[in-house]
């Protein structure tokens, strides 16, 4: 890293790094090695992007409904079961990335896994600080 260059803020793992020039984000694995870059001034837009399915907490109601029609308890428990299993599932489905693009089109995406929605929205307002503080002290 550049001596004028410094670290404002980074995942707890060091794969997503914020400094005063750039947003880096790195991943290596036995199988696979990825780097990107963004330039802090070259920035377009971050956002936190969220993908769920809510459908499978409606099939659970639907499902936990159904319990009530049902006549035998092994019926009535498979039921029980199965609600439980969709909310499971809803819960182990659902996703989130952060998202940096850049102005040449290039972008960084990273898995919000492990990180509170609280970390996230401060990793985005960072950036979007840094911007604004690298943009100030160009003009």
């Amino acid at each position: 890293m550049p001596i004028n260059e410094k670290i404002i803020m980074s995942s707890d793992d060091n794969s997503l790094i914020l400094t005063s020039k750039r947003v880096k984000h790195e991943e290596k694995s036995a199988s696979k090695s990825k780097y990107k870059s963004i330039p802090i001034d070259q920035v377009a837009t971050c956002a936190l992007n969220t993908r769920s399915f809510p459908v499978l907490l409606v099939l659970a109601v639907l499902t936990g409904l159904v319990i009530i029609g049902l006549p035998e308890a092994e019926q009535r428990i498979l039921a029980g079961v199965v609600a439980v299993a969709l909310v499971v599932a809803y819960f182990l489905t659902r996703k989130g990335q952060i998202e940096i693009f850049s102005t040449s089109g290039e972008s960084i995406a990273v898995p919000t896994k492990g990180l509170s929605h609280d970390q996230v929205k401060q990793f985005l307002e960072a950036v979007e600080s840094q911007y604004h503080n690298s943009c100030g002290s160009s003009s």
